[in-house]
């Protein structure tokens, strides 16, 4: 081989190392959720995150821990979850596969929702109404 054929050689190899190491550059964690399980995370996180946003009250009334919900459900501590979420965030085509997927179960979700607003209530039922017009004004 010719010296500037070593040197293209030697170039391209460390083209190719570099771009192998960076593929993949966060460590694999000791307890690693499939990517089904990584999934339902980020989609419960998801529900989550909605769910404090708009009825959080009702979730400190009925004492439903947000923050925990999560490690309980599925068997990881904080630290494995940041491990798993930099894991699956380091081959970033995946982890927007994973993304993908997690729209699509929330849209599935919203879709039967969004029909029963636009059918409004049954006829012949009584509309709710709200707590304000139950409970009367206190003197």
């Amino acid at each position: 081989m010719t010296d500037s054929t070593m040197k293209t050689l030697a170039v391209i190899l460390a083209f190719a190392s570099f771009f192998a190491c960076s593929r993949n550059s966060a460590e694999k964690p000791e307890r690693l959720l499939s990517e089904d399980e990584m999934v339902n995370v980020l989609y419960d996180m998801a529900l989550l995150q909605a769910m404090q946003s708009g009825i959080s009250a009702q979730l400190d009334s009925s004492r439903i821990d947000t923050k925990n919900y999560i490690y309980k459900k599925y068997r990881v501590d904080s630290l494995s979850l940041v491990q798993n979420q930099k894991y699956y965030a380091a081959d970033i085509e995946n982890y927007q596969k994973l993304h993908k997927k997690v729209t699509e179960k929330l849209t599935a979700l919203k879709a039967p929702l969004d029909s029963l607003k636009k059918k409004g209530p049954k006829p012949g039922k009584k509309k709710l109404r709200s707590k304000r017009a139950i409970i009367p004004a206190s003197k």
